[in-house]
């Protein structure tokens, strides 16, 4: 995560950024290469930034068509046709893939963080493959260290990078974020490496996490499981490693994102709801990968049981629901998806009217451009997640909507702290969602704009920049083994 605002603000630094998720990937479609960004708003974050500043990014590379655009060294100049910053690719084998990343990262150590009540499925097997991925991550950043580098590694499939990392460059700067909750110690101590998991991250010599609960669930872990010393938020390994844990919530480019709003004419948000049969009807829009944390099946419920209370809602409102693909090859995302549809088949039977379908399905990636103009459009942006690290398509709905919209938001998004302005409901209980859509479609336009006007304030203040520069002010000024 380079940036010049950081560069200049910390003389001689050299920052590289690691994560498993690439922000661009390369395709075959037609027998041709192609380029997409990915989905999620955290590689959206890092993307802007990037682009301002330059760095490099290094990253699995898992698109079909990745390797044929790459250099000798694995690099490629993105975004495509501007070149603004360096991606480098990591390639991992089919059974690194599944095992070490389908099932350590996203069928062990996401369902443990997530309180949505899906079980983890440990593997001893696994575990090994999560290993080899973070050790391979932790060789290819150290062919790109030098003397004045910092690293940034981030979220939970890259937690025991920083440990295999140091090995080969002890000198080494590190900083990690974890994007996602931690647990309660309650849940968490049931994951059978807790210990080298934390032992792991602690070789880091900054942590951050996006809320205080998660701080605090993370400390406490620490405290009960590993051998050191922690003086507040300081923690001293017994080898003597120094590590700080902040809380620094994550923010997004929120003049860039405006700005593209702004370039949406009124005549664009009229062939919008018209596209997207909302005309003359108010739109709701909610945008999500397709995950089971996300509460997508609820919010659809939601809709129906918001029909059979208040009737004369029907024909009234549209719902665009966009539910971008993601591990489509984990049994609990293929449900979580036969789920949503079987939702919408439901609600969309029921009540349908001529050509009007009350939920409208989208199970695609769609590009920023449009999903910026689609918040632009809509009357009312539902997030619905149970769980959630932070949720970033709350703020890029306060950054793209001139102010006549109202966010819907659930109390289980690490957002939720920051925007208090927002409807809060909460996505385990369907009334309650219902009630908050009903509560945002007629809440008066004098509220609703003193509402989103405090929001965007707070949004505008805080931005992917300011983020950015702070934790790596933090972490140039912390101590490497004591020195």
């Amino acid at each position: 995560m380079a940036g010049e605002t950081v560069i200049a603000k910390t003389p001689g630094s050299n920052i590289l950024l690691a994560s498993t998720s690439e922000p661009y990937l390369h395709y075959y479609h037609g027998g041709e290469v192609h380029c997409r960004g990915t989905a999620g708003g955290v590689s959206t974050a890092f993307d802007s930034l990037l682009k301002q500043y330059g760095g490099t990014w290094v990253a699995l590379g898992l698109g079909s068509a990745d390797r044929e655009v790459v250099d000798s060294k694995n690099k490629v100049n993105v975004p495509p046709g501007e070149g603004k910053y360096c991606l480098k690719r990591v390639w991992l084998s089919k059974k690194e893939e599944e095992s070490g990343l389908a099932l350590a990262s996203n069928s062990m150590l996401w369902p443990l963080s997530h309180v949505v009540h899906v079980r983890p499925q440990f593997q001893e097997d696994a575990w090994e493959q999560y290993n080899i991925l973070n050790q391979k991550m932790a060789d290819s950043l150290a062919k790109e260290i030098t003397d004045d580098t910092v690293v940034w590694i981030n979220d939970y499939q890259l937690a025991l990078c920083a440990a295999y990392l140091k090995k080969l460059k002890p000198g080494a700067k590190t900083g990690f974020f974890w994007h996602i909750p931690w647990p309660g110690f309650e849940a968490f101590k049931i994951f059978p490496w807790k210990k080298e998991l934390l032992e792991s991250l602690l070789q880091n010599n900054l942590i951050g996490f996006h809320t205080d609960e998660y701080t605090k669930n993370f400390l406490y872990a620490v405290q009960k499981l590993v051998d050191c010393k922690v003086n507040e938020r300081e923690v001293t390994t017994a080898e003597g490693n120094k590590c700080l844990v902040k809380t620094l919530p994550i923010e997004i480019d929120y003049a860039g994102i405006s700005q593209q709003a702004q370039n949406t004419t009124r005549g664009d948000v009229e062939k919008i709801r018209k596209h997207y049969q909302a005309l003359n009807r108010k739109l709701i829009v909610a945008v999500d990968r397709m995950d089971y944390t996300k509460g997508i099946s609820e919010k659809i419920k939601a809709l129906d049981y918001l029909f059979t209370s208040k009737p004369e809602y029907v024909n009234k409102i549209t719902l665009l629901q966009i539910a971008a693909p993601t591990r489509t090859n984990l049994a609990e995302y293929k449900k979580t998806l036969e789920d949503a549809l079987t939702a919408t088949d439901a609600v969309n039977w029921k009540y349908a009217i001529g050509d009007w379908k009350p939920v409208i399905f989208v199970n695609d990636f769609v590009p920023l451009k449009e999903i910026i103009a689609l918040y632009r459009a809509a009357d009312v942006c539902l997030v619905t997640s149970l769980h959630d690290g932070m949720n970033l398509v709350s703020k890029e709905f306060i950054a793209s909507n001139p102010g006549n919209g109202m966010l819907v938001l659930s109390q289980f998004a690490g957002a939720s702290e920051e925007l208090k302005e927002a409807v809060p409901v909460n996505p385990f209980l369907i009334e309650s969602i219902a009630k908050g859509i009903e509560q945002a479609l007629e809440m008066p336009e004098v509220e609703k704009k003193t509402r989103m006007d405090e929001m965007k304030k707070t949004v505008s203040q805080n931005t992917i920049f300011n983020w950015a520069d702070s934790f790596i002010k933090i972490l140039a000024m912390q101590q490497v083994n004591g020195v």
